[in-house]
């Protein structure tokens, strides 16, 4: 964490706040990019497991 100094007018704890604000904002992109990866991931995996019971579907037919 770099020691910037405070904009003209600012107080310490005013540029710690902006200092904050900006990490927060950051954090949250990054989870909604999470958040994303997610979902995606779980509709592959929904996805996968119906393309498995249709093939464990057809294999029981072929069997009968």
């Amino acid at each position: 964490m770099s020691k910037k100094r405070p904009r003209a007018g600012q107080s310490p704890e005013q540029a710690r706040i902006a200092e904050l604000e900006k990490q927060i904002g950051k954090l949250r992109g990054d989870a909604a990019r999470k958040d994303e990866v997610i979902a995606d991931r779980d509709a592959a995996l929904e996805v996968m497991g119906k393309g498995v019971a249709f093939l464990e579907a057809l294999s029981r037919k072929n069997k009968e």
